[in-house]
């Protein structure tokens, strides 16, 4: 059974928004424009990418989730490792972002959207952490 607590859970909702976005991309389009569109359709709605892209966003995810709470308005400084799947070494990341800037990063990372819920970012982050994505992929 799929609980907030299991990464499947949030892995789901990505699919089923994937899914969505690819409808989305490709209604009313030929096959031949279809074709065309793979490279923007992998990029965009291909789950072994999105995924690949939670796991190295993963420390980041981290650090701007811990800032959530103690974000407004001014910009907060950040700090994490940078992973590289597949090396032994990470690269120290930093940035300066706003409490909007955290919010729409996450976005990005997670392919979701809990807007300003830190607890659904926290518990999203905790099952990613718990069942970290295979990386095979790139």
């Amino acid at each position: 059974m799929k609980t907030r607590n299991d990464a499947r859970f949030f892995e789901s909702l990505m699919q089923d928004r994937a899914q969505d976005l690819y409808d989305q991309l490709t209604k009313g389009k030929s096959t031949r424009d279809i074709m065309e569109m793979e490279d923007e359709l992998e990029e965009k709605t291909f789950m072994p990418r999105l995924l690949t892209e939670v796991a190295r966003g993963l420390p980041e995810a981290r650090a701007m989730i811990d800032a959530l709470d103690q974000s407004s308005s001014a910009p907060v400084d950040l700090i994490w490792v940078k992973v590289y799947p597949g090396y032994e070494y990470g690269q120290l990341g930093r940035a300066r972002r706003t409490h909007q800037d955290i919010i729409s990063r996450l976005k990005d990372i997670s392919f979701l959207d809990f807007g300003d819920d830190a607890e659904a970012w926290r518990e999203w982050l905790e099952a990613f952490e718990n069942e970290p994505p295979l990386t095979g992929y790139r």
